[in-house]
């Protein structure tokens, strides 16, 4: 009787804890949709890039993954919406350097999030340079030029960016110290704006993705004169580079997709094996230059963990050899 009671307790047991275990994987993993959340508003260079990894999800996966922008606060809102996600792979996060480096460096444990902890990178997806524009309004038609226009009327050159400490906020203000002008930084709500406000002539210069300036290079509206980054982008042709003129001067943008933290190693490793099939197809590859942008063929959830890992670690050294004054975190 006390081993049939035993037996009885045990399977109650076990059936309590098969049923609470949020880890397992679910094998018809995905048998719905999947969010993708870009934490930018459309019209950046981050979102053609997130739509068009969206697309080939759907087709690898046999399940349509939607875009979501969820925008504000330099990517931290949308970021932190995906760290409170179900850890089920059905809600994803499009990353990159703003949320998920540069803001960790700058404020750790303030952010609701924590990128070290709170997600799993699947892959690396592309690199991108900033590109330096001016509007025609600026008489000058070479970084040189630009610098020494700065120098003589300083606080009266404004440059839009994505938001307070991302990418294109950053590339100013070292650009600021290293040629020694004073820029005003006007900060929007992404590239989108940020980019709109540069064309209405609210500002006078701004740094955009590569990605969301290619084939615009032409406009009237604007001069291209400096990229940042030190890869070469050879569908922006022989632009100046700032990381040759202000050697230092090495900010990129860089995009991947992250899952939440504890999504089951099944599904991870399904994510992971289809990433690794829409990076190494030549077409893709191909779609992401003419986009503006450096694909990246080799990498995996371990790769990418370390990549994040030392790009923040690299954020907080520029933060500290260039004695940046963090504003508080809103």
């Amino acid at each position: 009787m006390i081993v049939n009671n035993l037996f009885k307790l045990l399977c109650v047991v076990a059936l309590i804890l098969s049923s609470c275990c949020g880890f397992a994987a679910d094998p018809s993993y995905p048998n719905r949709s999947i969010k993708l959340v870009i934490p930018y508003p459309p019209g950046g260079g981050i979102d053609p890039a997130g739509r068009i990894i969206a697309y080939a999800l759907s087709q690898q996966l046999g399940q349509q993954v939607f875009v979501e922008n969820i925008s504000g606060a330099s990517g931290q809102i949308g970021t932190a919406t995906v760290a409170r996600s179900k850890a089920d792979g059905y809600t994803l996060l499009f990353g990159s350097v703003a949320p998920n480096a540069i803001l960790p460096a700058a404020y750790g444990t303030q952010l609701l999030y924590d990128a070290k902890k709170s997600f799993i990178p699947i892959a690396k997806v592309a690199e991108s340079n900033y590109v330096l524009l001016i509007n025609k309004t600026i008489p000058a038609n070479t970084l040189e030029e630009l610098i020494k226009y700065a120098q003589a009327n300083p606080g009266k050159i404004s440059y839009s960016s994505s938001g307070i400490l991302s990418g294109p906020h950053l590339a100013g203000e070292l650009l600021a110290k290293m040629a020694n002008i004073d820029l005003l930084h006007v900060p929007y709500k992404g590239n989108g704006p940020s980019f709109t406000a540069f064309l209405a002539g609210d500002v006078n210069l701004t740094f955009d993705s590569a990605g969301g300036v290619v084939g615009k290079k032409q406009d009237e509206k604007f001069k291209v004169i400096a990229i940042t980054g030190s890869p070469e982008l050879p569908a922006l042709g022989n632009i100046p580079n700032l990381s040759k003129m202000y050697p230092g001067h090495n900010v990129f943008q860089w995009y991947g997709l992250l899952a939440v933290q504890n999504t089951p190693d099944d599904v991870v490793r399904k994510l992971s094996m289809a990433m690794d099939t829409i990076m190494k197809n030549p077409e893709m590859r191909k779609k992401i230059i003419e986009m503006g942008l450096i694909p990246v063929a080799d990498s995996n959830p371990n790769l990418f963990q370390v990549f994040v890992n030392d790009e923040i670690d690299r954020w907080k050294q520029i933060f500290s050899n260039y004695r940046f004054e963090i504003p508080a975190l809103r």
